[in-house]
C-alpha cells in the first residue's frame, strides 16, 4: 500500500500539470516527486537485512546534519558557505551555489524556506532518536545524541511557529507508539536533547541576533549543547533501570502536567507578538538591514499599520529606519518581484517613539 501511495503523489502532480499556472515550474515539481517514489522504490526493494536499513537511516541523518550545519554556518558568518562557493565556481559554477541560507534572523539552509526546513529537520531528528534507540553501542548513542541537538536547534531558530505546534503533537504520537518496555527509556533520551537544546536556545538566541562579533560564541555554544547531548544520552543508559522503578501514575501526573503546560505555552507564543530588532554592531560599514512579513489582507479594503519604534542614529544619516508596504498578485509571487508599493515612512527619531499609522489600500488583486 505504501508503495501505491507514493506511486500516487508522483501521478497526482502529473495531473496539476494541466492546470498550473507556471508550467516550467510545475514540471519541475512534478520531476522531484517521481524522484522520491523512485528512491523510495529502490530502498524499499534493496533494504532487506537490519543493518542495510539502519545504514540507509544513517545516511538520511548524516544528510540532515549536512543542511543544519550549513544553516548555522550561515548564521554564523558563513566561512564555510562561502568557502564551497569558492569551490564551486573553481570547478565552473557560475554563481553562487548557496545563497540566502539565513534572512531575517531565520535560518533558511540550502531549502530556502524556513518552514520546509523545520518538517524535515523535525522528521529526521526523530529518525535519531530512533536510531538511539536501537543502537547497542554507547558511542554511537552518543555521536546520535549530538547530531540529535544540532537537528533540534537548527529546528528551533527556523522560528516556525507553525513547526512548533506540530512538534508538540508529534512528540505525543512518539510517547504513544513507542514499544512496550521501552518508552520510559525513550522519552528520557527525547527529552534530554529537548532540554538541552533549551538551555542553549537561551544563550544562542542572544548572538543570532546580533550575530557581528559574535560568530565564535555561536560555535561554542553549539559545540556545548553537542557535548552536554552526548554525555546525556549516555548517562541515561545507566540511571534508566532506576527511571523504571517509578510508579506509572508518578509519570502520568507529570505528564498530565507537561501537556497542559505546553499547550498554554505554545499558545502563548503563537499569539505574542515578538519585537523585531536590527541593528548595527560598533564599527560595521552602513548598510540596509531588510525583515519581511507577509500577511494576507482582503483585496480593495482600507488598512492602517501601528507600531512603535526605539531608534537611534549616529552622524549625519538620512534615516535610522524605514517601513513600506508591498502589494503582490500572483505574477509578483512566481517572479518573485517586489511587487507595488503602496505606502511608506522613514525616520530618524532618537528614543522611543510612535509615529503616526501608515494608511494604505489594498489593490484588487493582491495575494499577500
Amino acid at each position: 500500500p505504501i508503495d501505491y501511495a507514493s506511486l500516487g503523489f508522483a501521478v497526482v502532480y502529473f495531473l496539476s500539470l494541466f492546470a498550473s499556472v507556471h508550467m516550467r515550474l510545475a514540471i519541475v515539481e512534478w520531476l522531484k516527486y517521481c524522484m522520491y517514489f523512485a528512491v523510495f522504490f529502490i530502498v524499499t526493494e534493496l533494504a532487506e537485512e537490519y543493518k542495510f536499513r539502519i545504514g540507509i537511516l544513517w545516511v538520511i541523518v548524516v544528510s540532515g546534519t549536512g543542511v543544519a550545519f550549513l544553516g548555522l554556518d550561515a548564521a554564523a558568518g558563513g566561512h564555510v558557505v562561502g568557502a564551497l562557493n569558492q569551490l564551486f565556481k573553481v570547478l565552473g559554477a557560475s554563481q553562487d551555489v548557496f545563497f540566502e541560507l539565513f534572512k531575517d534572523n531565520r535560518i533558511y539552509s540550502v531549502l530556502q524556506y524556513p518552514n520546509a526546513l523545520a518538517a524535515y529537520l523535525m522528521g529526521i531528528f526523530f529518525v535519531t532518536l530512533g536510531l538511539i534507540m536501537s543502537s547497542k553501542r554507547l558511542w554511537v548513542r552518543a555521536i546520535a545524541g549530538g547530531i540529535g541537538f544540532r537537528l533540534l536547534v537548527t529546528f528551533a531558530f527556523t522560528i516556525s511557529r507553525g513547526a512548533y505546534l506540530v512538534m508538540g503533537v508529534a512528540l505525543v504520537i512518539y510517547i504513544i507508539v513507542l514499544p512496550k518496555g521501552s518508552r520510559i527509556r525513550g522519552v528520557a533520551y527525547a527529552a534530554a536533547l529537548i532540554i538541552t537544546t533549551g538551555i542553549i536556545s537561551i544563550f544562542y538566541a542572544d548572538y543570532i541576533s546580533n550575530p557581528v562579533g559574535n560568530e565564535h560564541k555561536m560555535w561554542l555554544a553549539i559545540a556545548a549543547g553537542v557535548f552536554l547531548s552526548a554525555g546525556l544520552v549516555t548517562l541515561i543508559q545507566y540511571i534508566v533501570k532506576y527511571l523504571e522503578m517509578v510508579n506509572w501514575k508518578v509519570y502520568a501526573g507529570i505528564a498530565a502536567v507537561l501537556i497542559v503546560g505546553g499547550a498554554a505555552l505554545a499558545i502563548y507564543l503563537y499569539n505574542v507578538p515578538a519585537p523585531l530588532e536590527l541593528s548595527h554592531a560598533e564599527g560595521e560599514a552602513d548598510s540596509l538591514k531588510v525583515v519581511t512579513r507577509s500577511v494576507v489582507l482582503q483585496p480593495g479594503s482600507k488598512y492602517a499599520l501601528e507600531y512603535e519604534v526605539d531608534s537611534s542614529v549616529e552622524g549625519d544619516k538620512p534615516y535610522a529606519y524605514s517601513v513600506e508596504i508591498y502589494s503582490r498578485n500572483l505574477e509578483h509571487i512566481l517572479a518573485r518581484e517586489q511587487g507595488v508599493k503602496l505606502a511608506d515612512y522613514s525616520g530618524k527619531e532618537d528614543g522611543i517613539v510612535k509615529p503616526e499609522d501608515l494608511e494604505f489600500s489594498v489593490l484588487g488583486e493582491s495575494r499577500v
